[in-house]
C-alpha cells in the first residue's frame, strides 16, 4: 500500500486498511502486522507495538552473497541519511512494528 498526497483526502487508503483488517478477522487471524513506520498515521488502527528483529547472514564464499551484502549496506546508509523516519535501528537492527490484535 503506497501514499498518494494528491489523491489522500478521498479516505482510499483508510478504506483500503479497513477492508484489509476485516478480511483478516474475517479469516481468524489473531494478529495482523501493518508494519514498521508512520506510527502516527496507524494509531487508529493498532493495539500495540511490538518488536521485530531481522537477522541476515551472508556467505562468504558466495558472489550473489556479496552482491546482496553490498546491496543491504547501500539501502542502509541511504534510509540512514535521506529519510525523515528509519524503519531500521542501525544498532541491532530492530524496528517497531505495529500490531492489530483481535
Amino acid at each position: 500500500m503506497g501514499f498518494d498526497p494528491s489523491i489522500s483526502n478521498k479516505g482510499l487508503g483508510r478504506l483500503l486498511m479497513g477492508r484489509m483488517l476485516r478480511n483478516s478477522m474475517e479469516r481468524g487471524d489473531l494478529i495482523y502486522d501493518i508494519g514498521p513506520g508512520s506510527l502516527d498515521a496507524k494509531k487508529y488502527w493498532y493495539t500495540s507495538v511490538e518488536n521485530s528483529y531481522r537477522y541476515v547472514h551472508y556467505s562468504p564464499l558466495s558472489g550473489m552473497a556479496k552482491i546482496l551484502q553490498l546491496s543491504n549496506q547501500v539501502a542502509s546508509w541511504y534510509r540512514d541519511r535521506f529519510t525523515s523516519e528509519a524503519t531500521v535501528e542501525p544498532q541491532d537492527q530492530s524496528a517497531k512494528h505495529s500490531h492489530v490484535k483481535k
